[in-house]
């Protein structure tokens, strides 16, 4: 716990060489033991690193650190906002939207919130398909409830009329949607 203070307090100062240092022995004293109190403070120094990372806008560190906790803690809310914001700002869209459902399922969110969360980050992949096969597995992967949005259907059936797809496809993505 000295360890990750110091760290803490090294990171407040700025002092990443410090910091960084603190943050490796607070690490290497967890290592060796397995209470579920040390684990806790190891899963929380990972996390605090993970932040630290993000908050200096290193994406790919910030995933890596919340990739190395343990499956559970890897599943908790704080760890899983952490990887919404981080895969938002490394442009890791398909993260980021699997990250928000999951989110959403443990109401980390309200209803709206997620829903606004969801709806958004599908739109960047349907506005990023570049071409109908990348287009058509972006729409694969929605399940049904994300597929009958209309501002989701809608803009799907104008990107894949942009990207030269047959009205027949556009209109057999809008059809759930129109018979709501």
């Amino acid at each position: 716990l000295a360890h990750l203070l110091a760290a803490e307090s090294a990171q407040a100062l700025q002092d990443k060489a410090s910091r960084d240092e603190h943050l490796q022995q607070a690490l290497n004293h967890t290592a060796s033991r397995s209470t579920p109190a040390v684990q806790e403070i190891r899963e929380g120094t990972q996390l605090r690193a993970a932040r630290w990372a993000l908050d200096e806008r290193d994406m790919q560190a910030s995933l890596d650190w919340l990739d190395a906790l343990p499956q559970g803690a890897q599943r908790r809310t704080v760890a899983l906002r952490i990887k919404l914001k981080a895969a938002r700002l490394a442009r890791q869209t398909p993260v980021a939207l699997e990250t928000a459902r999951l989110l959403a399922k443990h109401r980390a969110f309200s209803q709206a919130a997620a829903q606004s969360l969801v709806r958004g980050l599908i739109s960047e992949m349907i506005q990023g398909a570049h071409d109908l096969a990348q287009l058509q597995g972006v729409w694969n992967r929605l399940d049904a409830a994300e597929r009958q949005m209309p501002e989701i259907a809608i803009l799907a059936a104008q990107r894949l009329m942009s990207l030269g797809a047959e009205g027949a496809m556009a209109r057999s993505w809008l059809l759930p949607v129109w018979e709501l």
